[in-house]
């Protein structure tokens, strides 16, 4: 008799109407996966909510991965000449640039009608060059400081994305075994408390009773919650709501016969999830220097009035051309920077938080809501198969480039360098 096949049980997902052109229900495809239901915890109203907030920001970001699609060796040229999706939009809506195109084409005009062709009426070059390198200088330095702060915050992002995969992993693992779900009370809180920490970070106030209420529709808040929630904010709630998460998983690991160190690592993840959250709410809350944003303004504004000046007399018709491409890249850069240094609102070139969100909340509960066959049993089963057939981890070069992708020597024509075959592998098993 063939011995039935041990599969894995996971809740199906709806699709994604940011992500797909369909509305249709559709299951998620893992190895064995074979049940459909929601997702526990958040209602069909939630998935509506998510449909309706995120769709128009999703196929934003879909719709510029597909624009930016590029590489290393792709065409300067088409890059240079993209237009969507970059500074030059915004650039050429600024009163700024066209104050001083006007200015320039003011001068221009008066030079090219011999109004400014005295000797006492040109700008010395080198008085220009010299403008023109110091701002240039403390603009690019501003620009830097402005990407770090973007590269710290997208770090921060991820790694508290990473820690909270980590809690539900830890409680999956030690605590579902009580039989009660723990896991899923204690891990509601802490995506409550990351949830209302990202609301506060991109509207940049506290979270109000609104908010709240549109988590109750979601399923992650519960009515009776709402006044609690709305009664604290900031560091003070996610501190009472992580400490919740780790009282319950502490109950809940002492009825499921935990390991002695499993609150201890459970705890780190805790703590190392609300610091990551703590100083990217810090960050934000400490911005460049306004006095260094001032005079690096007045410094541009400067150096466009000079160039408007000394391009316009210099009796080169191509002046105007050159001055406008001068004043995209010093207004552009600006702004720019404005964008990198908040990178948590609803730019383009803002991180896509709803769909990073949403994203998380399907694979936390597929790790949540998965069955195994195997543990009704200690997966005897799979221990059997594998002592009647090891697995080979020692796979050739080839096998690996084949599930990689690569393609070989023989179908490159001869001009690919292939990877040679080990002449003897290894058979031999550590006793």
């Amino acid at each position: 008799m063939e011995t039935p096949k041990r599969v894995w049980k996971s809740p199906g997902r709806h699709a994604m109407s940011a992500l797909m052109d369909d509305d249709e229900e559709t299951p998620l495809l893992l190895p064995g996966y074979n049940a459909t239901v929601p997702v526990p915890g958040i209602s069909q109203m939630h998935f509506k909510f998510m449909e309706d907030q995120i769709g128009a920001m999703s196929k934003k970001i879909l719709h510029l991965q597909q624009e930016m699609k590029t590489n290393p060796s792709g065409s300067l040229v088409l890059i240079a000449l993209q237009f969507t999706h970059t500074v030059l939009p915004k650039t050429l809506t600024t009163y700024a640039f066209w104050v001083f195109l006007t200015i320039h084409l003011m001068c221009f005009t008066l030079h090219s009608a011999g109004f400014l062709s005295a000797e006492d009426a040109k700008l010395n070059p080198n008085d220009l060059r010299v403008i023109v390198t110091i701002t240039v200088f403390f603009e690019v330095w501003y620009t830097r400081q402005c990407y770090q702060r973007f590269e710290r915050l997208w770090s921060l992002t991820n790694i508290s994305f990473t820690y909270a995969y980590d809690i539900a992993f830890s409680m999956r693992l030690f605590v579902e075994r009580s039989g009660r779900p723990y896991d899923r009370v204690a891990l509601r809180w802490v995506i409550v408390s990351m949830v209302l920490s990202f609301v506060e970070a991109r509207k940049k106030h506290t979270a109000t009773r609104k908010d709240v209420e549109l988590m109750v529709d979601m399923g992650l808040v519960r009515t009776s919650e709402v006044h609690f929630l709305t009664q604290i904010s900031g560091q003070r709630r996610m501190l009472i709501l992580l400490h919740t998460a780790a009282s319950v998983v502490r109950v809940g690991g002492d009825l499921a016969d935990a390991p002695p160190d499993a609150p201890t690592d459970f705890c780190l993840s805790l703590m190392a999830f609300r610091s990551a959250q703590q100083e990217m709410h810090d960050l934000l809350k400490f911005p460049l220097p306004f006095g260094y944003v001032h005079l690096l303004s007045l410094m541009v504004c400067l150096c466009l009035g000079a160039e408007a000046y000394g391009m316009a007399i210099s009796g080169s018709n191509f002046a105007p051309f050159f001055y406008s491409l001068t004043s995209v890249v010093f207004i552009g850069m600006m702004d720019l920077a404005s964008r990198l240094s908040d990178p948590l609102g609803e730019d383009d070139s803002d991180f896509p938080l709803s769909s990073w969100l949403q994203k998380f909340l399907y694979n936390v509960a597929c790790l949540i809501d998965y069955e195994h066959d195997g543990s009704l049993d200690d997966f005897a089963q799979e221990i059997e198969e594998e002592e009647r057939a090891p697995t080979e981890f020692m796979l050739a070069p080839r096998q690996v480039e084949d599930v990689l992708g690569y393609p070989s020597a023989d179908e490159m024509g001869g001009g690919g360098h292939a990877v040679a075959e080990p002449q003897h592998m290894c058979k031999h098993r550590l006793v």
